[in-house]
């Protein structure tokens, strides 16, 4: 159960937020949200007035500060754009090997240190990024894809929506963003085995038959 992951993958808006929580009910799996921001954010997760995820949240950053300096984490901070962002398709590994491995190495301590805590829980990764299912096989997990895709104009429509946590974007960036977006999700729903695509429409319309 340990070494399994739940990626869910898709365009921003689409629902992934919406499905890894309810994933994260399931008795069986763990939510971990988009983890891959966690070095972005350099270990601080958002304001929350929950002390049970504050100290859960504080235990894991201090395991990790036993294991990597300050500076390796703003290290990661730009080897999570080298390698996650779709630039990263075109970030030859042989130059920046290095750089990689140290990559794979705190993505590793990261998760595992969320495994320890809930051993027996499949964890489920929302971080949607499509590059990022080649960095979790890399580092031996089971991953089981799940590729959630909406209709193209309710995304550009929400993405032009103003005062939302993500900056908005105007109609050509949406769509311009939305066609890149799958057609790496696409290339590694392909590449992958152990991948399923789902629809958002058929997540709110048909949710117990499209969750079994």
């Amino acid at each position: 159960m340990s070494r399994k992951i739940i990626f869910i993958m898709g365009a921003g808006r689409s629902g992934t937020t919406l499905l890894d929580i309810l994933l994260g009910n399931h008795n069986e799996c763990v939510s971990i949200g988009e983890i891959n921001r966690y070095f972005n954010r350099l270990g601080e997760p958002h304001e929350s007035k929950n002390a049970d995820e504050a100290a859960y949240w504080e235990s894991i950053k201090q395991e990790l500060e036993n294991q990597f300096s300050k500076e390796e984490l703003i290290d990661q901070r730009r080897n999570f754009k080298r390698f996650e962002y779709y630039s990263g398709v075109f970030v030859p590994k042989l130059l920046f090997g290095k750089q990689y491995h140290s990559y794979l190495s705190y993505t590793k301590s990261l998760l595992e240190a969320i495994q320890a805590r809930h051993t027996d829980k499949i964890l489920v990764d929302s971080s949607k990024y499509p590059l990022r299912v080649s960095i979790l096989k890399d580092l031996g997990y089971d991953v089981r894809t799940v590729y959630l895709i909406r209709r193209p104009s309710s995304v550009i429509r929400s993405f032009m929506k103003k005062g939302l946590e993500q900056p908005s974007k105007g109609f050509v960036g949406a769509l311009l963003y939305y066609t890149i977006t799958n057609l790496f999700c696409y290339y590694q729903r392909f590449r992958h085995k152990n991948s399923i695509t789902v629809t958002y429409e058929n997540l709110v319309s048909k949710t117990s038959e499209t969750l079994d």
